[in-house]
């Protein structure tokens, strides 16, 4: 199953440990026909000013395919 990175379910501030700085993470979900529902936390790497965009393109989730799928 393919996740459109262009529309993400929602943002998170994390932060790696004690003393980084705190970074954006764009929400993902397996879903669709056939999808899995697991989330899928990508941290950001464009901004827009200090606001955080989602990327462009897809990822693959690692649940099973559908046939129609290649």
């Amino acid at each position: 199953m393919i996740i459109d990175l262009s529309k993400p379910i929602r943002s998170e501030r994390d932060r790696a440990g004690f003393q980084p700085h705190w970074r954006t993470v764009f929400v993902y979900r397996c879903g669709g026909d056939g999808g899995c529902g697991r989330e899928h936390r990508i941290y950001t790497n464009s901004f827009r000013g200090k606001n955080a965009v989602p990327g462009i393109g897809g990822v693959r989730c690692g649940c099973k395919q559908d046939e129609g799928e290649v």
